[in-house]
């Protein structure tokens, strides 16, 4: 899968879609020489063309792309509107030039997930759907003023400032639990939490040890079955 999938992603012509939205992130993702999607194609088993599978979280929909240019045929997908606030118009875009039509799909901490089918392979890659940015406050204070706000990014000199608060045990226990319904018999789902924030919390990461492939900050993999 790996050296199939790299091949295809540097076949297919992506000038259109930089012309729609020119982001660095859209040029990494698309140039096979970078090796952004390896670690997670690497342990994508090989498939039947016709297998149902599942992209989680697509936001360009680089993924379901290249699936179909493979000869996938049942590559469905989903978009979370909750996430994608302000880049909206530019992400439906993609998706038309792609010809995907993603589904719209939330998940919370703690809360079983809603599926509308079984499928062979679900992808959840490169996903930030571990953090629980909802439940932290900013609170800002100026000679002028105290603010408090729900901000959880901060740009500050050439960098950036992210807060999240990872899932706990419960919570991946609801989530691993709840996935494994909605996996076919055999089935696997591949995730990538980004970053890898559980090597100094016992209890989580006892509790994944079984499904880890690799376990760095960047390029963790989880293969649930």
């Amino acid at each position: 899968m790996e050296k199939q999938f790299r091949e295809t992603l540097g076949a297919i012509d992506w000038g259109p879609a930089y012309y729609i939205n020119p982001v660095g992130y859209l040029f990494e993702s698309t140039d096979p020489t970078i090796g952004w999607w390896d670690t997670a194609t690497r342990h994508m088993p090989e498939l039947d063309k016709s297998a149902d599978i599942l992209d989680v979280g697509t936001w360009f929909g680089i993924m379901p792309r290249v699936l179909k240019e493979m000869g996938y045929t049942n590559v469905e997908c989903t978009e979370c509107a909750a996430h994608n606030t302000g880049v909206r118009d530019k992400l439906t875009a993609l998706h038309e030039l792609f010809d995907i039509q993603p589904y719209e799909l939330e998940v919370f901490p703690g809360k079983e997930l809603t599926l509308p089918k079984q499928y062979d392979l679900i992808l959840i890659l490169h996903t930030n759907m571990h953090w629980k940015i909802h439940d932290l406050y900013c609170l800002t204070r100026t000679p002028e003023q105290t603010t408090l706000t729900k901000e959880w990014q901060i740009a500050k000199g050439e960098g950036t400032h992210t807060f999240f608060v990872p899932w706990n045990l419960s919570e991946w226990q609801t989530f691993i639990t709840s996935i494994k319904k909605y996996l076919k018999p055999g089935g696997q789902c591949i995730i990538q939490p980004h970053p890898w924030p559980y090597d100094d919390q016992p209890e989580v990461l006892e509790f994944l040890q079984p499904y880890i492939l690799e376990s760095s900050m960047e390029q963790a993999t989880l293969c649930i079955k």
